[in-house]
């Protein structure tokens, strides 16, 4: 069998390893006997006899202690040798936490080997000094969790309060929606919203995406909050709609966009959610726009394009975020059928500095003109970007030269007293 690993061979009687010596690699049995031996009294006890399929000798390997015991072939033995970097780099792409608990469980396991074996000694010597020792010194076993409080031992312990506060928080109710306006740049008409999470967080305060996104992706978090904001999203539409006086018929809809990860297009409800809050909230699907950047969208290509199609047979618009700014794809942007095309806020903010920023906005705009897409500028915040993004031919843009986002009520108040105006 040919699984990588690096097969040896012990005789019978042959030491593996001795207590005291640097733990380099673990072994896993395939056949023969091992015999674990723990000094005590000056004297080898046997600890424990290990067949095939058996692992030792990964704690001194992991926590990078010296072996506290010995290894030694009872019988002619084959075993699978794992060296240090091929488990320290399955550590170090692991999940923190988990590396933080495997590490403070084998620092426990040591320490209560130590008091044990502590204990015994003072016993058999019947001395009040050792046995003021089984209680063990305090200093030393302070350097022993010293030293396996690694550097991301702290990031580990914050990373999982956070979750614990965001899974609460999820419960709770303490997640927000704000909605930041999208603007027809040839007119400045009110044209829709983006939709922008935020984490009330009552230890925190408001927390912005980028603080807790990454970390719901990586958890699994990021797919019972995304249903909730697809349709706190559409409940939010159907009253803006309401609350602006329009007409419902297709110039007079406002649209509202609300970002994706690849964990919707994996997940199997994202349509069934999709169909319902549509019918539930009296929302044609065309008012609903899901925006994917290009890394999302180029994940898996054929994956994600069936997906877009699904969401195209539902009239639901796809809008590619932060175009430029991730892959290659414009080799490939044509076999998607998306609707729109958003112009990173990096290129957006050094159009007025920065000669390559204008002509690299000219040409996505160009593209997008030429495969019949509109686009939508993002970071806007002055007139003159807007009036050469204007003059250029782009749609609509976002940005706080028009409005920062906003909660719910304070648009509601807008609209209602026909206050959302954007200048000339």
């Amino acid at each position: 069998m040919n699984d990588g690993y690096l097969r040896k061979v012990f005789p019978a009687g042959t030491e593996i390893f001795r207590s005291g010596d640097l733990g380099n690699c673990a072994y896993i049995i395939d056949e023969g006997e091992v015999e674990i031996g723990i000094p005590l009294n000056a004297h080898q006890t046997i600890h424990n006899r290990l067949g095939p399929g058996e692992l030792f000798g990964e704690m001194a390997l992991i926590d990078d202690h010296k072996r506290i015991g010995s290894a030694r072939a009872v019988s002619d033995t084959v075993m699978r040798v794992i060296t240090s970097n091929q488990i320290l780099d399955r550590l170090h792409h692991s999940d923190q936490v988990i590396a933080f608990i495997l590490r403070i469980t084998l620092m426990r396991y040591r320490h209560l080997l130590q008091q044990m074996r502590r204990a015994e000694e003072s016993a058999a010597k019947e001395s009040a000094a050792e046995k003021s020792g089984a209680l063990g010194d305090p200093a030393k076993d302070q350097v022993a969790t010293d030293h396996l409080a690694m550097p991301d031992s702290r990031d580990a312990v914050a990373k999982l309060e956070l979750e614990n506060e965001l899974r609460e928080g999820l419960d709770k109710g303490e997640l927000r929606v704000h909605f930041q306006p999208l603007v027809a740049l040839s007119d400045r008409r009110l044209v829709g919203f983006e939709a922008l999470l935020r984490w009330e967080n009552p230890r925190s305060g408001f927390m912005p995406p980028g603080a807790f996104i990454p970390l719901a992706e990586e958890t699994g978090l990021i797919v019972p909050i995304c249903r909730w904001v697809l349709g706190a999203a559409a409940g939010f539409l159907a009253r803006f709609q309401e609350a602006s006086g329009r007409p419902a018929r297709d110039e007079g809809r406002l649209v509202v966009a609300v970002n994706v990860t690849k964990h919707q297009i994996d997940d199997s409800e994202t349509m069934q959610i999709l169909d319902r809050i549509a019918s539930e909230h009296g929302i044609a699907p065309e008012q609903m726009k899901l925006e994917l950047t290009e890394g999302v969208l180029m994940n898996d290509y054929a994956r994600t394009r069936g997906w877009i199609s699904d969401l195209k047979g539902r009239r639901i618009k796809i809008s590619i975020d932060d175009f430029g700014t991730g892959y290659s794809s414009l080799g490939y942007l044509h076999q998607f059928e998306v609707d729109e095309i958003k112009i990173d806020r990096s290129f957006v903010i050094e159009m007025l500095t920065e000669p390559r920023s204008m002509e690299i906005v000219r040409a996505i705009i160009g593209l997008a003109r030429g495969l019949g897409l509109t686009t939508v500028a993002e970071g806007i915040e002055n007139q003159e970007q807007a009036t050469l993004l204007r003059a250029a031919g782009c749609d609509c843009g976002q940005g706080y030269y028009f409005a920062k986002p906003l909660a719910e009520a304070e648009i509601l108040a807008r609209l209602q007293a026909g206050a959302f105006g954007f200048g000339p």
